[in-house]
C-alpha cells in the first residue's frame, strides 16, 4: 500500500510540475533589415556604395530576441549582431501579481496605445524620418516623441488593465543611475486609453522629462501633453489624429504639433496619407520665430497577383520652415518587393531635393544637394 501511495504521489507531483512548466516557455524571435546601396549620389561628391539600415548608413540590423513568459512572469532580451554582439531596444523583467496589474523593470516599452504613421520610404531609406510615434508616443523608459536617448535609460512601468477596453500606465523614465526622488518624479510618463467597441480609441498622456544640465549644455528632450483619437470607420479604412502640446517650448522646439495618419486598404491596394504640422517653430531660413512647419506624405502598396510580388511608392513634401532649407524638401520612392514566409527582398529608386534623413547629415549645415539612391532591400522575421 505504501508503494502504491508513493507511486500515486510521485505521479501527482510529476504531473503538477509538468503542468506548471508547460504553462511557461522560453522562445527566440528575430527581426532584421538591411540594404545594399550600390549607388548613392548627392550630385556634388563622388558616387558612393555602402550598406545601410533605414535609419542610417552603416551596418544592417541583425536582431534576435530571447523571450520568456508564463502566466505571471516574463523577461525579454533584445540583441543585435550589427557590428559584434550588442544589446538594443528592450532588456526587461515583468511580473503580473494580479490579472489587472503588470510591473515591468528595466529598459522597456509599452506599445498598446502607440500611434504610428509608417509606410513607404520609412521602411526603406528614410527621406524625412517621420513615421513612428506620429500621433501618440509609445510609453518608453528611455524615449520621448521624436527624441531618441539610446543611453542607459532604464526605468519601470506600472500598467493597469481593469477591463479589456481600458489600458493605463505610469512609467519612470531614465533612472539608470541613482537620482533624487524629486527629479525622478519629473521623468514620469502617465497615460491611459479607452477603446469604444473597437471603433474609437481615445488616448491621453503626460510625458515629463527631467533635464540634467550639470554636465554642461542640457540635453534636448520633450515634455508634453499628448492626446489622440483613432477612428476605425470600416474594415478597410481608419484615421488616427493626435496632438502634442509642449510644456517647454525652448526644449521641444515648438509650441504644439498636430498630426494625422490615414490608411485605406481594399483587395490588393493600400493607400496611406500623412500630415504633420509643428506650430511656433523657428524658421532658420526666413529668420522667423513663430513659423509653422508642415510635412505631407502619400503612399501606395499594390500586390501584384498572389505570388508575393508588390509595388511600393511614397512621396514626401516638407516646407522650408519644417526642414530648414530654402524651398523645402521633396522626396519619393518607387520600389518592387518579393515577399516570402519569413522575409522579403526588394529594389527601388529614391530621390530627394536635399540629402536624405537616413544619411545622418544635419540639414542647414551645407549638405543640401539633391540626392538619389538605388537601395536593394533584404529583411527577415522569425
Amino acid at each position: 500500500m505504501r508503494r502504491v501511495l508513493a507511486t500515486l504521489g510521485l505521479i501527482l507531483a510529476t504531473s503538477s510540475v509538468v503542468s506548471t512548466v508547460s504553462a511557461a516557455e522560453v522562445k527566440i524571435g528575430a527581426w532584421g533589415r538591411g540594404f545594399f546601396v550600390p549607388f548613392y549620389s548627392d550630385g556634388d561628391s563622388d558616387a558612393q556604395t555602402f550598406d545601410a539600415v533605414s535609419w542610417g548608413a552603416n551596418n544592417p540590423r541583425i536582431g534576435v530576441s530571447i523571450i520568456g513568459s508564463s502566466d505571471n512572469v516574463g523577461f525579454q532580451i533584445d540583441l543585435n549582431g550589427d557590428n559584434g554582439i550588442g544589446a538594443h531596444d528592450q532588456q526587461k523583467i515583468w511580473v503580473k501579481p494580479f490579472e489587472m496589474l503588470t510591473l515591468t523593470v528595466g529598459r522597456a516599452y509599452d506599445d498598446v496605445l502607440r500611434g504610428n504613421g509608417t509606410f513607404g520610404d520609412f521602411d526603406w531609406l528614410r527621406i524625412s524620418g517621420t513615421g513612428e510615434d506620429l500621433t501618440f508616443a509609445r510609453m518608453s523608459t528611455y524615449d520621448g516623441p521624436y527624441v531618441r536617448s539610446w543611453g542607459e535609460g532604464h526605468g519601470a512601468i506600472i500598467a493597469l488593465d481593469p477591463m479589456k477596453e481600458l489600458h493605463a500606465y505610469v512609467g519612470f523614465k531614465n533612472i539608470s543611475t541613482a537620482m533624487k526622488t524629486a527629479d525622478a518624479m519629473k521623468n514620469l510618463q502617465i497615460g491611459a486609453g479607452y477603446n469604444i467597441a473597437e471603433k474609437a480609441h481615445i488616448r491621453a498622456q503626460y510625458i515629463g522629462t527631467f533635464t540634467d544640465s550639470t554636465g554642461g549644455k542640457p540635453s534636448v528632450d520633450l515634455s508634453a501633453i499628448n492626446a489622440a483619437l483613432k477612428l476605425t470607420l470600416s474594415e478597410s479604412f481608419y484615421a488616427d489624429v493626435g496632438a502634442f502640446i509642449a510644456t517647454k517650448k525652448e526644449e521641444a522646439g515648438y509650441t504644439a504639433r498636430i498630426a494625422a495618419y490615414l490608411k485605406y486598404a481594399t483587395g490588393p491596394i493600400a493607400l496611406h496619407g500623412l500630415g504633420n504640422f509643428r506650430l511656433g517653430i523657428n524658421d532658420v531660413v526666413a529668420n522667423e520665430e513663430d513659423a509653422t512647419g508642415m510635412e505631407l506624405g502619400l503612399g501606395l502598396n499594390y500586390a501584384i497577383g498572389d505570388n508575393g510580388l508588390g509595388l511600393v511608392a511614397s512621396f514626401r513634401y516638407q516646407n522650408e520652415a519644417d526642414v530648414g532649407v530654402k524651398d523645402g524638401r521633396i522626396g519619393g520612392l518607387v520600389g518592387i518587393e518579393k515577399g516570402f514566409s519569413n522575409g522579403k527582398i526588394g529594389i527601388g529608386v529614391e530621390f530627394s531635393t536635399t540629402n536624405f534623413a537616413f544619411y545622418g547629415n544635419e540639414l542647414g549645415k551645407g549638405n543640401e544637394n539633391a540626392s538619389i539612391a538605388v537601395p536593394v532591400k533584404v529583411e527577415y522575421w522569425f
